[in-house]
């Protein structure tokens, strides 16, 4: 089960200007284009991402999803990151969140699909271990 969507960069359909600035997306929903967030320019590395950079990032990624924001958090750049940075940049987010709705608000985008499956099998792995410690 996929549980972030990861994208090859598209541009959004605009809408014309009576819209305030929002856009369609290919669903045919308008909605305020996605708040793009670039890890290389919150963190001083982007050779090895570690938990600390998981903590620096995690914040913009809430702000933008408690507004109801679309996110792409940009990976380009990103040579390394450990299992860390994953749990502290987007595990995290499932305090706050339910699961369907980061899964619809969150893009991974700029990402090599070796780090996809990599994150994936670190989310599905905290998430069942988060199961287990509930029983």
């Amino acid at each position: 089960m996929n549980l972030l969507k990861f994208k090859n960069r598209t541009a959004p359909n605009p809408v014309d200007n009576s819209n305030n600035g929002k856009w369609k997306s290919n669903n045919g929903k308008t909605h305020l284009p996605p708040v793009e967030i670039f890890i290389d320019e919150i963190v001083e590395s982007t050779c090895m991402l570690i938990a600390d950079d998981g903590k620096l990032v995690y914040p913009r990624i809430l702000e933008a999803l408690e507004k109801g924001r679309l996110v792409r958090l940009s990976f380009r750049n990103v040579d390394h990151m450990v299992a860390g940075f994953i749990m502290e940049a987007i595990f995290a987010l499932h305090k706050k969140f339910k699961e369907t709705t980061i899964a619809e608000q969150l893009e991974l985008v700029d990402i090599s699909e070796n780090y996809q499956r990599y994150i994936e099998t670190i989310l599905e792995q905290a998430k069942r271990a988060r199961k287990m410690t509930r029983k």
